[in-house]
């Protein structure tokens, strides 16, 4: 009974001291014994408190104890994930803290910062902070290991080392700041050997650089497994576009089109993302044969290197010339483009002229899509049968043969609204 009216009391109690500071928990506990005595008192068994104070006292103590503890640990371990980030004061409190405040000073004279603390080792310790006892040497870098282990180092790691390094065991992660600083990424594990990891990293332990080495080994055959899986269903598949633009000035504009079509379901052909190695060359114009439809990126230089090519050396000019041979649905996406004179072009694209394309819109950029999306094919056409769009502001469809006749007078007759497209 009395123990029961004991913990109800400090029950009460526990529920007012969240956010308390731990400093001040002594000063509460002992407010708390007062009203225990006080409300023994009131009910008339002050002979009983005395039996009950030695079984409530320890457990509460113990129990303040770890919270305190708790707490201060979690806001530790925030405070030390920004250790990149720590001046030389941050770096001597946690010194301190750590019970090495005797050397606290050689830390500061040395101006140890985040960054170099990061790179100490055993021998660092003892030749520039003057830590000749080996037992606290190794204390000292237990605690140094620890802090790199939960250390945040995403703003410098952005290929994932410390990722791969956890993914193998948690503690792996102390080699994670060394690997950075020698220039390794995520990309270049497969180069790794036993000598690169011990001389460059400083990883000593041989076990862990096997380790290392091993993780590296199976995480690479997957890596090369799946590119090769993916290689060989490009090899192979049909796409609904081929995006052809002009680098210098179209390479934005294509991303952002390969982007919004790859949102919609479509397979879309970008050389940036899905050539790898090989003969480039064969691997794109055996692309353009396989595509359904040919977006023609027209930004203001688009065209520029076609004019008087007439051995076909540029790259967008026989990227052209492979979608008109392959009968391609050709859409041209005009940004602040214009035609150039009128034989200027090439003969064996000069069709191109003819394509009824679409304004890109920067600010109406989902609803350009949607146009370019009603403007593509869903199985190859025939530059003999395809009817050429008319522009979207024109409810009728013209349909022309691709005699010369033909072209010199659709040209004449939209040799003015052909000038008004911009790129």
């Amino acid at each position: 009974m009395e123990l029961k009216l004991t913990f109800m009391i400090f029950e009460a109690w526990l529920g007012g001291i969240a956010g308390v500071d731990a400093s001040e928990i002594g000063i509460l506990l002992n407010d708390l014994c007062k009203k225990v005595c006080e409300k023994y008192v009131e009910l008339g068994k002050s002979n009983l408190v005395w039996k009950a104070l030695p079984f409530f006292i320890r457990p509460v103590l113990n129990l303040v104890i770890q919270s305190s503890k708790f707490v201060s640990r979690l806001q530790t371990n925030e405070n030390e994930e920004q250790v990149l980030s720590w001046v030389v004061d941050d770096v001597a409190a946690w010194i301190e803290k750590n019970g090495f405040s005797w050397c606290k000073q050689a830390f500061i004279d040395s101006q140890v910062d985040g960054d170099l603390l990061l790179q100490l080792d055993e021998k660092s310790l003892m030749e520039s902070i003057g830590m000749n006892n080996g037992i606290l040497r190794k204390r000292f870098m237990r605690l140094l290991n620890h802090l790199k282990c939960y250390a945040d180092y995403s703003l410098i790691d952005e290929s994932g080392i410390n990722d791969f390094l956890k993914r193998l065991e948690p503690e792996y992660c102390q080699y994670t700041y060394r690997m950075l600083l020698s220039g390794i990424r995520y990309e270049d594990i497969k180069y790794l050997t036993s000598e690169i990891l011990e001389k460059e990293c400083g990883i000593s332990n041989s076990i862990h650089r096997a380790k290392i080495l091993h993780k590296a080994k199976v995480e690479s055959h997957l890596s090369n497994s799946a590119e090769a899986e993916t290689s060989n269903r490009s090899e192979t598949q049909d796409f609904d576009a081929f995006i052809s633009y002009r680098r210098s000035s179209g390479s934005h504009l294509a991303s952002l089109l390969y982007t919004y079509l790859k949102a919609r379901g479509l397979s879309v052909y970008l050389d940036v993302d899905i050539l790898k190695n090989g003969r480039f060359d064969l691997h794109i114009l055996d692309s353009i044969s396989r595509a359904k439809n040919f977006i023609l990126v027209l930004t203001h230089d688009a065209l520029d290197r076609c004019l008087n090519d007439d051995k076909c050396e540029d790259w967008v000019h026989k990227e052209i010339v492979e979608a008109v041979k392959n009968e391609c649905n050709i859409i041209p996406v005009f940004d602040n483009f214009r035609w150039p004179a009128e034989n200027a072009l090439p003969e064996d694209i000069q069709l191109i002229s003819l394509c009824n394309g679409v304004r890109w819109n920067h600010d109406f950029q989902e609803p350009t899509i949607d146009k370019i999306q009603e403007f593509m094919v869903d199985e190859l056409s025939s530059w003999n049968e395809l009817k050429f769009r008319q522009k979207a502001s024109r409810s009728s469809e013209c349909e022309l043969e691709f005699s010369s006749e033909a072209i010199s007078c659709f040209r004449h007759k939209h040799q003015t609204s052909r000038s008004m497209h911009c790129r």
